[in-house]
């Protein structure tokens, strides 16, 4: 493998190397797991227990040519989202699997009302009860990714991404090329299309990203939604701005499904 970080020339055999080194992580990620479920079970608590499973970006293993992350293709942008609570026992969710867009920061709103609590502070995530007791269908019209100045638009028909000048660099018909083979950026036919799914990420950005006053370790302005830099402070002490201001605007599509097994 040469010196590429991310889009290395690979020699024969290396992918297969390194997707069966991934597949031993994923196993013992899963067996220790299981340990921790078997132990809220011995306790006697696994069935007034709320699971979530999620992940961080996932990793490309040789697709595309590509390893690591940091783009948004599914390989890396698409990860497993897994929740089991004590009503989705009762209710006919189990195993259900929903189509639904859903985002990272859905899941501290989530979290809350379960719990029986109230978000104290403005934030965009939007809790997923709705869609786990079945009285809603459709959580997000659609989910954005970002990362590096870069942002990523993805529905149930579309994805779309933008660089750092906004211009659409990648483009899918999430349906009709579900493997992301034929990128549709700057292809006359589709530039209606591509002009309205633009609109609809510059306006999520004004809606939801708002200057402060604060640059940490010289970097430049951070944005944090609506949220007032007092108002933070106030609420969630424990959390630097940074990390809000970047790690809750990278936003993934997972899949969320819902089951009774580990």
């Amino acid at each position: 493998m040469n010196t590429n970080r991310f889009n290395p020339k690979f020699v024969g055999g290396e992918v297969g190397k390194l997707r069966a080194d991934y597949a031993g992580n994923v196993t013992m990620i899963d067996d220790q797991i299981g340990e921790i479920l078997e132990t809220i079970q011995a306790r006697g608590e696994l069935d007034n227990t709320v699971i979530v499973f999620c992940s961080d970006p996932g990793e490309m293993n040789g697709d595309y040519g590509m390893i690591y992350k940091k783009n948004f293709l599914n390989g890396s942008v698409r990860i497993p989202f897994l929740m089991r609570t004590p009503d989705t026992l009762n209710n006919g969710a189990i195993n259900r699997i929903s189509d639904s867009p859903v985002e990272w920061i859905d899941i501290g709103p989530t979290l809350v009302e379960l719990a029986g609590g109230t978000m104290t502070h403005h934030q965009f995530g939007k809790s997923l009860c709705p869609l786990l007791d079945g009285s809603e269908g459709n959580h997000r019209e659609f989910a954005i990714s970002q990362f590096a100045g870069e942002t990523m638009l993805l529905n149930q028909e579309w994805k779309i991404t933008l660089n750092t000048r906004n211009e659409p660099y990648l483009f899918f018909d999430v349906h009709n090329d579900p493997m992301e083979i034929n990128n549709l950026a700057a292809i006359p036919k589709m530039k209606a299309l591509e002009t309205e799914l633009r609109s609809q990420i510059l306006e999520h950005r004004s809606q939801t990203q708002t200057p402060m006053d604060v640059e940490p370790k010289g970097k430049k302005i951070v944005s944090l939604g609506q949220i007032k830099r007092n108002q933070l402070l106030q609420t969630i002490p424990t959390l630097s701005i940074q990390r809000h201001g970047f790690h809750f605007h990278l936003q993934m599509r997972p899949m969320l499904r819902f089951t009774s097994t580990p």
